[in-house]
């Protein structure tokens, strides 16, 4: 049966009563702008949670007309803008989080919306409770942590999803996903010689087809006991005490039993293939250090903690926030470093394969994946997601200081972080001293004509009418004109960052790709957050 959210989690109904308030930071209007929510939004009635959220005005043609934010008198964002892939930017400090981060969370959380939340510092979940609260969405949250009692298989959730989508190459890919991105968190694309890659999907590869052939559960300690007792030569594959003993040789007998239809009776010939005579043929180093890379990474997930999340039972799944939760993932990097970040991409990974299923749907409700200190979080799969998240209704949401952040740990280095901007259409820029980001904001901004004017005055001695020296000055005037850019670097070095000194206003310059923006007929548009909103 098709393991969906109903079989672990039944939420409550969804409360839905905050008005958030923006300030219009146009200087010929001091108007306080509503950020505004549905007028009368349907959702459709999948389980028995579902409902109807009912608001003041009249229902939009469909959810994804809704605005989200109102940014000036004239403009809106909505959620259509959403789902084409939000980025900000912004130094420590700049109100980044607090600015524009906060009012797209709580206009997000007053629409209804469900979502996934990745943390990087330890307060972000109280933070998330405080925006539940504020926008009356708290029935709805769902913190999956250490203290809780939420657990998650991935490997075993991934093998019984419906649809064809927990065939064996998509667990692979999961497992390896999360190998690359922390491993090639040092801007590259992971090991320099792509034989270590394909090496590791095959072992991964072989030892899932083999559990799910022997009908056995897919989990990381099973699929490590599997190439644990693999043999290490050909001459182990023939000793009878081995075959006693190893859970490989049980598991092939097992699968060898079994009256397996004539696509899955292949598949077990190609998987004993490799377990009697292709691992143990290799070399000594090259076996080591394939399994190495596996153990490395599923060590720290089956100890403790995380292998108390990840390795027993299934209690929630990525499908609970399609039907309105808000899931914080309360493994944050500070605290649980690089297992924190391995532990969150995976629910990454298995939330977006889920949401791409489920756009498949008519107008589904609108979902957000979140993560603050966003370039601990992004993988090569984002620019595969992002290209289809409209048609999911699916909103990125990512939030970072700079770009070099994003260089230095994204996996594929420059032309990955290249690809990820070019897909996340709207940004905001908030105050950054950075100049690497500034100087690529400056050429994102459109370029414009600007006319300069010239005078050159000089004086000549002349005699008037009646021959009496005088002096005559003519003044020549010239216009050029010259291409330049809209928003200069510097203009972001300016921007007022909130607090006390600031009235709590916070100030960010925004674009989105083929829009012109009303109020200022170009695709600049200035704007400014209220922290205390």
């Amino acid at each position: 049966m098709c393991a969906t959210a109903c079989e672990y989690l039944v939420l409550r109904p969804l409360d839905s009563r905050v008005c958030l308030r923006a300030r219009n930071s146009d200087p010929h209007s001091r108007q306080r702008a509503d950020i505004t929510r549905p007028d009368a939004v349907s959702y459709p009635s999948h389980h028995r949670w579902s409902r109807v959220i009912r608001l003041r005005k009249k229902q939009p043609a469909s959810i994804l007309d809704a605005p989200l934010l109102r940014l000036s008198k004239d403009d809106t964002w909505t959620v259509a803008d959403a789902c084409e892939g939000t980025q900000v930017f912004g130094a420590t400090g700049s109100g980044k989080t607090s600015g524009s981060g906060q009012a797209i969370a709580k206009a997000m959380l007053s629409r209804g919306f469900g979502g996934l939340v990745l943390t990087a510092k330890p307060d972000e979940t109280d933070l998330w409770r405080r925006y539940a609260e504020e926008t009356g969405r708290s029935q709805s949250l769902i913190v999956f942590g250490s203290d809780g009692d939420h657990r998650f298989n991935f490997l075993d959730y991934e093998a019984r999803r419906c649809g064809g989508t927990g065939l064996t190459g998509n667990i692979v890919d999961l497992f390896a996903t999360v190998i690359e991105s922390v491993e090639g968190g040092d801007g590259t694309s992971g090991p320099a010689d792509p034989f270590w890659a394909r090496a590791l999907r095959t072992l991964l590869r072989n030892a899932i087809d083999l559990l799910i052939l022997a009908k056995e559960r897919v989990s990381l300690p099973a699929i490590a006991q599997v190439i644990a007792s693999a043999p290490r030569d050909h001459d182990q594959v023939a000793d009878p005490v081995w075959r006693q003993h190893a859970d490989c040789w049980r598991l092939l007998q097992a699968a060898d039993e079994r009256n397996l239809p004539f696509q899955e009776a292949w598949d077990l010939k190609v998987t004993a293939a490799y377990w009697c005579e292709e691992f143990p043929g290799l070399a000594e180093r090259t076996r080591s250090s394939v399994v190495a890379t596996f153990t490395t990474m599923a060590d720290g997930l089956m100890r403790g903690t995380l292998r108390e999340l990840f390795c027993t039972d299934t209690t929630v799944v990525p499908e609970v926030t399609h039907e309105g939760a808000i899931l914080i993932i309360d493994l944050p990097i500070k605290r649980y470093h690089e297992l924190g970040r391995a532990a969150q991409i995976i629910w990454k990974y298995c939330w977006q394969r889920a949401t791409e299923d489920h756009g498949l749907g008519v107008d589904p409700r609108p979902v957000f994946l979140w993560a603050d200190e966003a370039q601990f979080f992004v993988t090569a799969r984002d620019l595969d997601f992002q290209t289809t998240a409209r048609s999911s209704r699916a909103c990125t949401v990512y939030l970072t200081q700079n770009l070099p952040c994003y260089q230095s740990e994204m996996p594929g280095g420059q032309a990955n972080v290249d690809a990820l901007m070019g897909v996340l259409q709207t940004k905001f820029f908030h105050a950054n001293g950075d100049p690497v980001t500034n100087e690529w904001a400056e050429r994102t901004f459109a370029r414009g004509d600007t006319a300069r004017a010239t005078a050159n005055t000089q004086d000549r001695d002349v005699q008037d009418h009646r021959g009496k020296p005088t002096t005559k000055r003519s003044t020549n005037v010239s216009v050029s004109t010259s291409l330049e850019s809209d928003v200069p670097a510097q203009a972001m070095t300016m921007l007022r960052k909130g607090g006390v000194d600031n009235g709590c206003l916070v100030d960010a310059i925004v674009f989105q790709g083929g829009r012109r923006w009303k109020s200022t007929g170009r695709n600049v548009l200035r704007t400014t957050f209220d922290q205390r909103s």
